[in-house]
């Protein structure tokens, strides 16, 4: 059983069960980003996961947890955006 009271770190290194290679980390040129650009669902999984392993990697907890919590409300999200039943004869239709 999991003990979800240790470190944010330990639980997704438990989940994942993959090592990051920490040194893709480094410091890297920043891109421009004058232009807002449409993203979609997808990428914006694949950046918080990119996040997580980022705080993983460098040992920020901390950041893990604000990630973490980002992550629900990004999944809350697509929840209450996902196309909803309003009437029983809309379940027939199908």
């Amino acid at each position: 059983m999991t003990n979800w009271e240790r470190d944010a770190s330990e639980i997704l290194n438990d989940i994942n069960g993959e090592s990051t290679d920490c040194e893709s980390f480094e410091t890297e040129e920043e891109e421009d980003t004058s232009e807002p650009k449409n993203v979609t669902l997808a990428q914006v999984a694949k950046y918080l996961s990119g996040l997580k392993d980022f705080g993983l990697c460098k040992g920020q907890g901390s950041m893990l947890d604000h990630v973490m919590h980002i992550e629900d409300l990004f999944v809350e999200m697509r929840v209450e955006a996902s196309c909803k039943q309003t009437k029983i004869s809309d379940f027939f239709k199908q």
